[in-house]
């Protein structure tokens, strides 16, 4: 059974509240034709230096642990590009 949109956005947004507490989840949404691919739009508060808003893809047709890994798995490359990109330690 897939998740819901809805169950999709509350475990992004658990997952991102206990990975870094200046990422907001803005949004849920699923790709055209009803497919179980969703996008999830996040920013991070305060940011200042572009990208500030991270869009990361994900199978809503998986178990709630895997989702939640991969949510986790795809906020931490972003963050880690992001703090790249302004020359700050990771």
């Amino acid at each position: 059974m897939s998740l819901t949109l809805s169950e999709a956005r509350c475990i992004a947004a658990d997952v991102v509240a206990n990975e870094d507490p200046t990422i907001e989840v803005l949004g849920v949404t699923r790709a055209e034709g009803g497919s179980q691919y969703t996008e999830v739009i996040l920013t991070i508060r305060g940011c200042t230096t572009e990208p500030c808003r991270i869009m990361i893809g994900l199978n809503r047709d998986t178990p709630e642990p895997i989702f939640r890994q991969e949510v986790q798995r795809q906020v931490r490359h972003h963050l880690s590009e992001h703090r790249k990109n302004l020359g700050r330690p990771q």
